[in-house]
C-alpha cells in the first residue's frame, strides 16, 4: 500500500515554516499571551510613534534563530513595515544564478521589499529616532535626503586568507605575482624565497568574495604554463 500526502500550497520550503494559516495563528496565541487585554507600563509611558534602537553583545558567537517567525510577526500585525534594498551596481545580484534568486525575490517582495539599483549610500545621521541617509548617484550629481528606522551597510565578505598568510613565508614566491608574466601568458618565475619548497598564489575567496568562475579563471591564467 502507498500512502500519499498533498504538499500544502503556502508552505515555505526554504525555512519549513508551518502553513501560514497555522502560524498566523501562533503569532496570535503568543502576542495574545504575552500582552493580555492591556500592557499598561507600554500604553501609558512610551508614545505610539516612539522609535527604539537595541545593540545585541554577546560573549561568543551565536546563532540567531526565528529570523523567519520574527519577519512574519510584522508583515501580519504591522503591514506597513518595509524594506528597501539599496546598490550603486546597475542589477541586484547579479552573481545570484536564476533558479536561486526567483524563490528569494518572490520571499522578499512578499514581506514588502523594494529594490533601487545605480544609487549610492553617502552618509548617515541622526535625526531624533530616526537616521537620515544622504544617497548620491555615480551618474550625475545628487544629494538626496531621506528618513529611515534602521539602516543595515553592507560592504562585502572578509576574505578567507588565513591559510595563506600561514603559508606565504614558506614559500618561494613568498604568496606575489609577477603580473607582467601573467598577462602576457608566460611562466611565474619570481623566486623571493629560496629555502621555499612550493609556489603560492592568492586567488578567488582568498582575495575578495567572486563567483566559481572568476577563481577557475585566476587559477588558469596561472598554471596553464606549468
Amino acid at each position: 500500500m502507498t500512502a500519499t500526502t498533498q504538499r500544502p500550497d503556502d508552505l515555505d520550503m526554504r525555512s519549513m515554516l508551518p502553513p501560514t494559516a497555522a502560524l498566523h495563528e501562533m503569532i496570535d496565541d503568543w502576542l495574545a499571551e504575552d500582552i493580555g487585554r492591556l500592557d499598561i507600563t507600554t500604553e501609558f509611558l512610551i508614545p505610539a510613534d516612539a522609535r527604539a534602537r537595541f545593540v545585541l553583545n554577546t560573549r561568543d558567537d551565536v546563532v540567531v534563530c526565528g529570523i523567519d517567525v520574527a519577519a512574519e510577526v510584522f508583515h501580519r500585525h504591522v503591514p506597513e513595515c518595509s524594506v528597501e534594498i539599496l546598490t550603486p551596481d546597475r542589477s541586484f545580484a547579479a552573481e545570484v544564478m536564476g533558479m536561486n534568486l526567483v524563490p528569494y525575490m518572490r520571499a522578499m517582495q512578499h514581506k514588502n521589499v523594494s529594490f533601487t539599483v545605480t544609487y549610492r549610500l553617502l552618509e548617515v545621521r541622526p535625526e531624533g529616532n530616526l537616521l537620515r541617509a544622504v544617497i548620491g548617484s555615480d551618474y550625475r550629481e545628487l544629494r538626496q535626503e531621506r528618513s529611515f528606522d534602521q539602516i543595515v551597510v553592507n560592504h562585502g565578505t572578509i576574505p578567507l586568507d588565513d591559510l595563506y598568510f600561514e603559508l606565504k613565508p614558506l614559500s618561494s614566491n613568498l604568496g606575489a605575482v609577477d603580473h607582467e608574466a601573467l598577462i602576457s601568458g608566460q611562466p611565474q618565475a619570481l623566486n623571493k624565497n629560496p629555502d621555499g619548497s612550493f609556489e603560492l598564489y592568492r586567488i578567488g575567496d582568498a582575495v575578495a568574495a567572486r563567483n566559481t568562475h572568476a577563481a577557475i579563471y585566476d587559477a588558469l591564467r596561472l598554471v596553464k604554463e606549468i
